[in-house]
């Protein structure tokens, strides 16, 4: 059998159905073509903030694989990362590369034809709604946007004049919306009858922003979308949109790129269609859909997968691993969260910048050894017993800091999900809380059983985390702990976002139903730790227990006042107030030295 081809898809990350289907579009005519993808993508697309989680496109081997696909289209919200990818590939991309959207390097590039989209959408709202004045939201003045020329043509075959007003552009993230709302609202700009958006993300950002001035949709102005984005399903106002057929265009990139590298033509392995779907935010009822079925078996896998996540306790088993060996021990009893998967890798970061493969489900080819050579991505050239297709390779980022990257592969044509998503953010937090058990154990170095031993270097043949299991230390010889080494910072929970907050910060930590939160002067956030925990661990940074549920940072105390009932009552540096009980006050002050 003739060995597969290998080609690498640079995607700015998975956010709803447009997105997905490109790079589904990509894989699947890849899959027919006889090619196995690997997918390089963020996790953080949807925040402005990437988290420095760019890096996983800064060292990809352009070398291993026979064509690049970069999906311009993807870095709308993220232009900077975008042009930054396509000076990364003008550099070192020496192999046939083909750009789905904008190059300012790359001639051989396709941008997808969404005219007959949006004269369709501009159609619906002129002749189904009476809409005489219509703006299109959206997009770069610079670029001659096949959405704006579908708009246009709708207006102009119904004798509607386009002024200069009428185009409102502002690119393709929310901002452009939020704006709009407070002009029209505060009647800087003339209320439309409707507002054509750029896609859905727009459409759905400018209703929210709307409501929060007075103006109602449909009532007051129609609003329409397109991409076919979940936001347009929302139950508040469901949007006029078209749900594009980004997997055709996937495709057709791909079978671009084809025949850059081969030479040969190649049929799309399906048909373009798209749908209007109207909505409420038009005026409209939104019909019901037609596969019920399928969405009813879709969602009883999902919410099987969020049950399997919810008992899994990845959070308490990941965050409080000891050493390597138990974090990959641990992490190998996670891993059947990810669905669909045949095929998983971890791979962290070394203090020398290489990349050391910690644990994979089979056996790394002699060619690739554990710890590969700086700025080698693995999984290439991997032999694998399982047919794996389409690798995707995503970023392990936290704080700041670059910890290393999780690799899935799948068998057939897939996407990740924001399951995943929320996996990864576990995997890397709780690799960067190893770092610092890491270096407080042994003063600042690497330590040494993490890494691979001589003989499993390359020629040695041993698995990673098989090596990592016999090179377990023993109890007795392990480096202790330096406990006059304390930790700044501790983990926090706030809208189901772990983050770091600084101890000097923190009043005051209390138990409340079971839960422990550290209160802060910017708000209360949840500590997965418990209260006892927490008092060994801040017990040299000046806290102090006051109550069975309370323990207070005696740094924060402004003054004290006794109470009838022999309790005392401590007032805040915020103004806040709590009660020192009968049975903690003479520590407290012994604390304070008081008396």
């Amino acid at each position: 059998m003739k060995d597969r081809g290998k080609v690498c898809i640079l995607l700015s990350g998975f956010v709803g159905e447009y997105n997905d289907g490109f790079c589904y579009g990509i894989e699947r005519q890849a899959e027919v073509l006889g090619y196995e993808t690997t997918v390089y993508s963020m996790l953080n697309f949807e925040r402005l903030n990437t988290n420095d989680e760019e890096c996983i496109f800064e060292n990809i081997p352009f070398e291993h694989y026979d064509g690049v696909m970069f999906i311009e289209r993807s870095f709308s919200a993220h232009k900077g990362v975008g042009r930054k990818i396509d000076g990364i590939l003008k550099k070192y991309c020496k192999v046939p590369t083909m750009v789905l959207g904008q190059s300012d390097y790359f001639p051989d590039k396709l941008s997808m034809n969404n005219e007959p989209e949006f004269e369709m959408i501009t159609d619906h709202l002129i002749e189904e709604h009476g809409c005489k004045n219509l703006y299109f939201l959206g997009g770069l003045k610079e670029h001659n946007s096949k959405r704006i020329a579908g708009f246009l043509n709708s207006l102009a075959k119904h004798g509607i004049e386009a002024g200069n007003d009428t185009l409102l552009y502002g690119g393709y993230w929310i901002d452009c919306a939020q704006r709009l709302a407070k002009n029209l609202a505060f009647g800087k700009v003339k209320m439309p009858d409707a507002v054509v958006c750029i896609d859905d993300i727009v459409a759905y950002a400018l209703i929210s922003e709307l409501s929060e001035y007075g103006v109602r949709v449909p009532e007051d102005v129609l609003v329409s979308g397109f991409d076919g984005h979940s936001q347009a399903d929302n139950p508040a106002v469901s949007i006029l949109t078209i749900k594009a057929d980004s997997a055709y265009w996937g495709a057709r990139a791909f079978t671009a790129l084809f025949e850059m590298m081969t030479g040969e033509t190649a049929e799309v392995y399906k048909e373009l269609e798209f749908e209007l779907c109207p909505g409420r935010s038009c005026g409209c009822t939104r019909p019901p859909r037609s596969d019920v079925k399928e969405m009813l078996h879709h969602r009883k896998t999902v919410d099987r997968q969020e049950m399997y996540f919810a008992n899994s306790e990845i959070v308490e088993r990941l965050y409080t691993a000891a050493d390597q060996d138990e974090f990959v021990h641990r992490f190998e009893n996670l891993i059947y969260l990810i669905p669909e998967q045949n095929y998983v890798a971890l791979c962290r970061y070394t203090p020398d910048n290489r990349i050391a493969c910690i644990f994979a489900t089979e056996a790394i080819s002699a060619g690739n050894p554990e710890i590969m050579p700086k700025g080698v991505y693995f999984p290439v050239d991997t032999t694998i017993d399982e047919q794996v297709l389409n690798f995707h390779m995503v970023p392990l980022n936290f704080a700041g800091q670059k910890l290393g990257y999780l690799v899935v592969g799948y068998p057939e044509a897939t996407i990740y999900t924001d399951l995943l998503r929320r996996i990864c953010r576990h995997i890397a937090v709780g690799l960067y809380n190893l770092r610092e058990r890491e270096l407080v154990s042994v003063s600042g170095r690497w330590v040494e059983s993490s890494l691979p031993s001589e003989d499993t270097m390359p020629g040695g043949g041993a698995p990673a985390h098989s090596a990592a299991r016999t090179n377990r230390a023993s109890e007795a010889e392990k480096p202790q702990a330096d406990t006059t080494t304390q930790s700044s910072t501790i983990f926090v929970l706030k809208d189901d976002i772990m983050c770091k907050v600084n101890v000097v910060n923190v009043f005051y930590f209390e138990a409340v139903d079971k839960k422990v939160y550290a209160h802060t002067k910017g708000g209360n956030y949840e500590s997965r730790q418990k209260l006892y925990e927490l008092e060994l661990q801040l017990s040299g940074r000046g806290f102090v227990r006051i109550s069975k549920s309370v323990l207070l940072s005696v740094d924060k105390v402004a003054r004290i006042k006794p109470d009838v009932d022999r309790t005392l009552l401590v007032y805040l540096t915020d103004k806040s107030t709590v009660r020192v009980s009968r049975k903690y006050v003479k520590d407290f002050k012994d604390h304070l030295s008081i008396t």
